[in-house]
């Protein structure tokens, strides 16, 4: 069989599910209230019992010699990541929480949803162990510096929040408008983007 047919045969069960839940949706056979559930369901227990169970059925030699797959991975991910941070955030100002988000996801690839099932369906269920070591990877780097990245973002912007609401009292003391806020509220570069339109 040629590989083209064993991709497309990888990926019609998953399109098929995708345009079924669109026409579920269409017609209100299904609802938004119960997404996060099945996300969870989804990414919470059947994605890893079905890397666990390639990561176990794998022997320990084989396992080891994925190291170099895995910085390869880190590599790949990081560089993307870091040039989009840096364009997003230092060149166009974007605040460096959002720009840390824009950065995983376009550094991340959508390997846990497409990548586990096409690669199964292509090369066999002993290969799963590719995709164990890619999320490893993601896991590894990206994300753990976007949650850093998205912290510090937050720690900034309570620390302005409250030296912004002492500079608005000491104003409102005496008698001043602080241009900073709205009716005594401090606002955030981003919310005064969207007032000002």
């Amino acid at each position: 069989m040629l590989m083209s047919h064993v991709i497309l045969l990888a990926l019609a069960p998953i399109f098929s599910v995708m345009v079924l839940g669109y026409v579920a949706g269409r017609f209100h056979r299904i609802d938004n209230r119960h997404v996060a559930g099945l996300n969870s369901l989804v990414m919470e227990f059947s994605l890893p019992a079905a890397l666990f169970m390639a990561t176990a059925s794998t022997p320990r030699g084989e396992m080891m010699e994925q190291g170099p797959f895995l910085a390869i991975l880190c590599v790949a991910m990081l560089i993307p990541y870091l040039l989009w941070f840096y364009c997003r955030n230092q060149i166009l100002r974007l605040p460096r929480g959002e720009a840390a988000v824009e950065a995983l996801s376009v550094s991340l690839p959508n390997y846990a949803a497409v990548g586990l099932p096409l690669l199964v369906a292509i090369l066999g269920p002993k290969e799963a162990v590719h995709v164990a070591v890619a999320i490893a990877a993601g896991s590894i780097l990206p994300s753990p510096i976007t949650l850093v990245l998205l912290e510090l973002s937050a720690a900034n912007r309570q620390a302005s929040a409250e030296s912004t609401g002492a500079a608005e009292t000491r104003c409102s003391h005496r008698g001043q408008h602080d241009s900073r806020g709205v009716n005594g509220v401090a606002v955030f570069p981003e919310h005064q983007q969207i007032l000002t339109g």
